[in-house]
């Protein structure tokens, strides 16, 4: 081999190494910046949010720079797969489908036993469910595209879905009559409710088998240590009281 070949081939080699070891010491967060208070975008073009605050901590306890990419909601889980990211968080509710195709982590968030139907200006009579939706003349039930809400309202018969890809997109679509009611989780409606006083609300019972278990962070499953690594970090800021004190900053109790 001559001296230039060999020249060559230990710069690819050393480079390899090197980029090897630039990926081993970063975490690529992938989330999708349309969900506030988890996340969205800051006035300053930066993301925040409650996971945004967790992700950084996160990365601060495993000692790993943080890089964020952002993902469409209903492409993280293959963006996951695919190996586009490590770990994902976007205000992801643990179901058991989501469980059988990722590894899901509880860091946020209690069993929901409820969901939301938020109005403009007014229920109409007669609703006091979302099975009630079917005897309006507007049947339409705005939702968030890709979550657990918008399957539970395509699984509703005589009632349209309509899957928007941000909160504010789904306010709008009520405010413009264009969808009757928006479904939503009970904490995200707190938080709009709270900034929008024309909107009314109802309350109503989730059926026992679609309760849901509380947020979670996905890992892909072959990622056993990863897993356990996070775990570990999700443990240990919850001892300290480092993601109460997140929680108090991003939400409103009821």
């Amino acid at each position: 081999m001559s001296s230039n070949k060999f020249k060559i081939l230990l710069l690819l080699l050393l480079f390899a190494c090197s980029k090897s070891k630039d990926r081993e010491s970063t975490l690529i967060f992938c989330s999708n910046l349309s969900y506030p208070p988890y996340e969205s975008v800051a006035q300053d073009g930066r993301p925040e949010g409650f996971d945004i605050d967790v992700a950084n901590a996160l990365a601060q306890r495993l000692q790993k720079k943080l890089l964020f990419k952002e993902l469409a909601f209903d492409s993280l889980i293959l963006g996951l797969q695919q190996g586009k990211c490590d770990f994902v968080m976007a205000g992801m509710s643990m179901t058991p489908s989501r469980q059988k195709e990722i590894t899901m982590i509880p860091y946020q968030g209690q069993p929901s036993k409820a969901y939301y139907l938020l109005f403009w200006d007014h229920i109409p009579a007669g609703v006091k469910s979302l099975a009630d939706i079917r005897t309006l003349a507007n049947n339409t039930v705005a939702v968030q595209v890709g979550t657990w809400m918008e399957n539970y309202v395509q699984a509703s018969p005589g009632i349209t879905s309509k899957a928007l890809d941000t909160t504010s997109e789904l306010l709008m679509d009520i405010q413009y009559r264009k969808s009757s009611t928006a479904f939503l989780e009970p904490h995200i409606g707190r938080e709009v409710l709270a900034k929008e006083p024309r909107l009314k609300y109802l309350e109503v019972a989730l059926p026992e088998a679609e309760w849901r278990l509380g947020n979670g962070i996905g890992i892909k499953k072959s990622n056993v240590k990863l897993a356990s690594e996070i775990q570990s970090a999700v443990d240990s800021l919850k001892k300290s009281g480092e993601l109460t004190e997140m929680e108090r900053k991003w939400f409103r109790t009821p």
